[in-house]
């Protein structure tokens, strides 16, 4: 393939021209007054012969220069590509752009995002009148931007300019699948070419596969692929698909970013000093930093740091005492090339009392009430409710730290139901057994650690039972490690559990390894179950010395678990029920922008669920509630922060992670635009034959001189005197000469 396929015959031409030079070249004689001319005759013949037959091989050097030259300004090509040699084909394109927020590192004037829209935009407007093109972005999931391959290049164009960079993070193993789907659909023998536009950060290569080093035995160690997702399979690579991928960030990136922030305790009551641990992640070399803690928009402590390369740091802070309500915190590290991830935000609440609800009978819950109104400690109020069991669904459970079920069952389902979501979403449930239940009320609940097979009657003979702490670090059974007498109680009844759920815990045994007190994790909630009720019915449980401290520690251990997160990833869809049970369809969420959150409400199982969208944007969210004045802040949102973390990928690994040797890789748009010019127009040889014309040439003019210089002149030939005449023994030996070269 040829630029200028015309030269061609200009190479041929001069090709024929050192032939015909060759062929017509003759000697050229002068008239000499000489006596004998057979002499001259003899000379001029033989000098006519070795020129024709000796000088073959300047011929063909003068020849090959020719050619060359020719073909030099016929500027030869060849394209990458396995269908060159049916020529310029249509193309169908398919686009990947990687929409992580690391793509907002700043490289100067320019983030690596509008680095990747202007890469992008060059492509689609490189392509052909019969050529199309698809855009795909790679977020958590593939997010089709122009799905199916179209022409034209005004739309692509167009999209490209309104693209917006969200938080979050990306899997490029799951929108090259897709992609590359979308060009497996299109019919025709068309050349196909993807496209990967990202930076050089390592994660979402991850999504493929995580590639190790095995450094066993006395090598240095290979590389090892692990089974990332499935989404990926190279096999369903088309034979005329090339990949380009394009490294857009910077090749050796540092950040210092919080990761992570932990309130200690999570129980924070009002006018008790707490602190704030804080986890700093660093990428790149080592730097000098400093951290900021902010407390209801005010400073309260700063703290330097020396961030080493690729590794993290945590950092604690004290709070100082707070008021009773809920309290913003924010850390925050000097502003870097990455923004995004500069500051993270909570939430801390601190709490005046903790409200505690009783559902039973009143004489059922006579003793769980006069523990709750105890005190022991300088345990702060609980502030405990009395109510039946049908009252239940009338409660607002969400504002309860703790639910105390003491022989509740049977249960209304509506009740049952809105407790069983009370504890997925957070909080705490401890059932307590009795008479009024049958086994069957209990596999009516899907929440419990197990179904109690029966209720066992103990004889009278082993019902002095010691108890056995099977689990003494849990933070509920911790504090109560005090004492070294084992606690010992009467046990007349207590239920036999058939089976315990697969995520249920022995906390306490009652002899014999009998369970006495189980716990199992429900949605981000609790539940607690003991073997014997709250009054003294079945046990003499309620005047044990460690059944009041046992009490209060649940609701502290219920109010821990059932205290709203601190801090909540970013998400396009997050169920209110769970962190945000107050929440009602009349409830006004505003973003850290102060916009409108769209909630979306729907019914499950008879139940009207609330969602809320677009939760993307980092910052405090605030809630305001019909009645109340104000908007108060209900939710903390921080961007995933593994995106934080900026080692950058192997591009040598790239085609193993693929699962492929095709692969054209660029560290910039220049290079990339040049590979996409070599592999669509093919790469021109033009220069390197110039240079090799100019080597030739310089060969054959030193040839052409030295043989100049070794062919004998007319002179030596006949053996010419000074004084002109002719020396006979010289022309003799010239003849012999002559004679011998014949022989």
């Amino acid at each position: 393939m040829f630029a200028t396929p015309l030269f061609l015959i200009a190479a041929a031409a001069g090709a024929c021209v050192p032939l015909a030079l060759h062929m017509l070249q003759t000697s050229k004689t002068e008239e000499t007054p000489f006596p004998t001319l057979r002499f001259l005759k003899m000379a001029e013949q033989k000098a006519s012969r070795r020129i024709r037959m000796e000088h073959w091989l300047l011929w063909v050097l003068r020849t090959i220069l020719m050619v060359c030259l020719g073909f030099a300004f016929a500027m030869p090509m060849i394209r990458t590509n396995r269908l060159a040699w049916l020529g310029d084909r249509p193309r169908d394109v398919a686009i990947i752009i990687d929409a992580s927020y690391s793509m907002d590192y700043s490289m100067g004037r320019k983030t690596v995002w509008d680095r990747a829209i202007e890469e992008a935009t060059a492509i689609i407007k490189g392509l052909g009148p019969n050529d199309r093109y698809c855009l795909y972005l790679a977020r958590d999931f593939p997010e089709p931007i122009i799905a199916e391959p179209i022409g034209g290049i005004d739309q692509g164009v167009s999209q490209l300019k309104g693209l917006q960079l969200k938080h979050s993070s990306s899997q490029l193993a799951g929108a090259l699948a897709a992609a590359n789907d979308a060009l497996n659909k299109q019919e025709g023998r068309r050349e196909r070419e993807i496209y990967i536009l990202t930076d050089t950060q390592a994660l979402p290569w991850n999504s493929f596969g995580r590639l190790t080093t095995d450094t066993e035995g006395e090598d240095t160690g290979t590389r090892t692929l692990t089974a990332g997702t499935d989404t990926w399979d190279a096999s369903s690579l088309d034979k005329n698909t090339t990949l380009f991928v394009a490294l857009l960030g910077a090749t050796a990136p540092e950040n210092v970013s919080p990761i992570e922030a932990t309130v200690i305790p999570p129980l924070l009551f009002a006018g008790m000093p707490a602190k704030v641990t804080a986890r700093l992640s660093l990428s790149g070399s080592a730097q000098d930093s400093a951290i900021t803690l902010f407390v209801d928009d005010k400073e309260i402590s700063r703290r330097s740091v020396v961030a080493g390369a690729a590794s993290s740091e945590d950092l604690t802070f004290a709070i100082p005492p707070l008021e009773p309500g809920v309290h913003t915190g924010r850390i925050e590290t000097p502003a870097d090339n990455l923004a995004a991830d500069n500051t993270f935000h909570f939430l801390m609440r601190a709490k005046k009392d903790l409200p505690t609800l009783c559902v039973g009978a009143k004489d059922d819950t006579f003793f769980i009430r006069a523990a709750l109104n105890a005190t022991f400690q300088e345990v702060k109020g609980f502030d405990s409710k009395w109510i039946e069991p049908h009252e239940v669904a009338n409660e607002q459970l969400a504002n309860y730290a703790c639910i105390f079920s003491c022989n509740a069952l049977p249960m209304p389902g509506q009740s049952s139901s809105a407790i069983e979501q009370y504890v997925k979403s957070g909080g705490l449930l401890v059932m307590l057994p009795g008479s009024d239940a049958s086994m069957g009320d209990y596999t009516a609940w899907d929440s419990l650690p197990g179904f109690p097979a029966r209720v066992k009657e103990i004889p009278s003979n082993d019902r002095l039972r010691m108890l056995a702490w099977s689990d003494p670090h849990h933070r509920l059974l911790r504090p109560l490690q005090d004492g070294e007498v084992a606690p010992v109680i009467t046990i007349r009844r207590a239920l036999l559990w058939e089976h315990l759920h697969d995520k249920a815990k022995t906390l306490a045994t009652c002899g014999a390894g009998q369970p006495f007190l189980i716990e199992r994790e429900y949605g981000r909630g609790r539940v607690l179950m003991f073997a014997v009720p709250a009054d003294r019915s079945w046990s003499e449980f309620p005047l044990s010395p460690f059944y009041l401290p046992l009490i209060h520690q649940s609701v502290e251990y219920g109010g821990g678990i059932g205290a709203s997160a601190p801090f909540l990833w970013s998400t396009e869809l997050l169920p209110l029920e769970e962190y945000l049970p107050e929440a009602t369809r009349e409830t006004s969420l505003f973003d850290a922008d102060n916009r409108k959150v769209p909630i979306r409400s729907s019914v499950e199982n008879g139940r009207t669920v609330l969602h809320a969208e677009d939760m993307t944007i980092p910052g405090i969210y605030t809630m305001k509630i019909p009645g109340q004045p104000g908007q108060q802040p209900a939710l903390a949102i921080n961007v995933p922060r593994a995106e934080s973390t900026l080692t950058p990928v192997v591009a040598e690994d790239i085609p193993k992670i693929l699962g492929t040797e095709v692969v054209h890789i660029a560290t910039d748009g220049t290079q990339l635009r040049q590979l996409i010019e070599d592999h669509r127009i093919g790469r021109t040889f033009g220069e390197q034959l110039l240079w090799l014309v100019l080597i030739l040439a310089a060969f054959e003019f030193f040839y052409a001189s030295s043989l100049l210089k070794k062919q004998p002149t007319l002179s030596d030939q006949m053996a010419l005197e000074a004084s002109g005449k002719v020396s006979v023994t010289g022309l003799h030996a010239g003849l012999m000469g002559e004679g011998k070269d014949k022989a």
